[in-house]
Formats: structure tokens, sequence, C-alpha cells
């Protein structure tokens, strides 16, 4: 079953999608020039067991974001509405790709609340220079404005950047990816610069997962080059944790992921 609703945070209108009838609820964060919509393939899956809740992040789908930033207060408000509507103070939590940082700074606030965490390819595990440059410092900020009308500059400090080892390869490719076009280039800007606040530490989000021994599955695609499956050895410390790589790219928004992701709560959580 399909529906969408709207939501107030502050004076941003956001739109939440919501797929299947389950008496469980789970939040799912989308990737970058995606949408909540974008989840309705799982719906098959899990939407007899789940009720997904998928926002339009600032910037994306039907939401209307007025504020400059989305930072963890706003993520929190939001978290709290869904919460809230659906009538439970449990649920599960999903990202994938951008949405992955969404979710990797929602379980630091919502730990014991999460019943476990789902990630697809997901940003935010690593910091990178380059991007920490172009976003948190008044210098690197003014620069990515520029060079962002200015595709010939943009395109010779990106690979500049990523000969000197400044930025690897997986921020290299993403923004190659991305930023052919004027209107591509613009939309990383604004979406990076609005979700800058949005900013896991990863430490202390193991500490926690650990501490509630919360069940973590991470699946990367074996073939992605943007999230490689080698980044996923940062949980390999984290005794509830499970890293899974499937025959796919950076797309893992499919039925077959959905099928994994029920057989592994099925195995490892109280839910089903």
């Amino acid at each position: 079953m399909f529906d969408s609703f709207f939501i107030m945070i502050n004076a941003n209108k956001v739109s939440i999608h919501a797929f299947g009838t389950g008496p469980k609820l789970l939040i799912a964060f989308h990737g970058f020039k995606e949408g909540g919509s974008y989840f309705s393939v799982l719906e098959k899956a899990l939407g007899n067991e789940f009720t997904i809740y998928a926002p339009d992040l600032p910037l994306h789908g039907h939401t209307e974001w007025n504020d400059p930033y989305f930072n963890t207060d706003d993520l929190t408000r939001l978290i709290n509405t869904l919460l809230h509507h659906f009538g439970t103070a449990r649920f599960t939590l999903l990202g994938y790709s951008l949405g992955g940082r969404a979710a990797l700074c929602a379980t630091s606030v919502f730990i014991q609340q999460i019943e476990a965490l789902v990630l697809l390819a997901p940003d935010g595990l690593k910091v990178n220079p380059w991007y920490y440059f172009v976003t948190y410092t008044k210098i690197g900020h003014a620069l990515f404005r520029h060079v962002t009308y200015h595709p010939a500059i943009f395109k010779f400090i990106i690979g500049t950047g990523y000969k000197l080892r400044l930025t690897n390869e997986s921020i290299y490719k993403f923004v190659r990816l991305h930023t052919d076009e004027e209107a591509n280039r613009v939309l990383v800007y604004r979406v990076w610069t609005c979700m800058k606040n949005l900013f896991p530490v990863i430490p202390e989000i193991k500490r926690l997962i650990r501490k509630d021994q919360l069940p973590v599955i991470v699946f990367f695609g074996k073939y992605d080059r943007i999230f490689p499956p080698k980044y996923g050895k940062i949980f390999e410390d984290t005794p509830s944790a499970r890293i899974l790589a499937v025959d796919f790219g950076h797309q893992l928004l499919k039925q077959e992921v959905g099928e994994e992701i029920f057989r592994y709560l099925s195995q490892n959580t109280s839910l089903i």
C-alpha cells in the first residue's frame, strides 16, 4: 500500500512516502538525487512486517526546505514526529548512500529506541579532507561556490585534488558522475552545504552500538566505485554488525536486497 503525507519541521514542509501495512515502523533515508518514493521496491519484501516511512530529504522530491541547513536537531524533530504519527517509540532505521549519513547521525541520538540499523552503501563512514575543506572552511566554501558555476576550473580542481591525493577515489568519482551539467553541480553544492552539519562521529557511534549490542547490517555492492566494500572494515571490531557484499554496483534499492534485509532481521532481532 502506498500513501504520502506532509509534516512540518519548523517552517519546512517535509514530504513523507509510506509503504506497507506492517505493525512495525521502519524509517528510511534515501540517496542523492533520489527520494523517499525509491523505497517502494522494498515493499514486497518488508511490507507485511513493516510500515516504511521514507522522507524526501531537503532539496529532494516534494520537500520544501526553507532553512539554510539541515542539522541533527532537525533530524531529531523529523524522526520524533514520525514516531508520534505512527504511534510508537521504537523503530528500525535504514539509510542508503547519502541517507546513510543521516541514519548514522540518528543512531547516536535514538540508539535506545532503534531495534536494528540497516545501511546500504552508506556515506559518512570516512572523513574526506576535500569534502571537509569545501564545506567546513570559509575559503573552501567560497571556492566551492565559485567553481560550481565555472566548469573548467571545477574539473581542474577536482582532478588536481585527486592526483595530489587530497580527495579519495570515491569522492572524485561521485563528483565527476554528478557534475557534468550546471544543474547537477548546483545541486551538489546546495545539498553538501545544506547537510554539512550532519557529521557522524563514527568511533562514538560504534561505542554506542557495542554497548547496546544493536543489530547492524551493512550492504555494499561488489562493483560499487563510490562506496566500495572495503569501507565495511570499519565495523570489523563491532560484534553485532554484519557486512555483506552483493552482486550489484552502487544502486542497492532492489527487491533482492530487500529480501536479504528481511532474512537478516528475521534471524538477528525479535522484530519478526
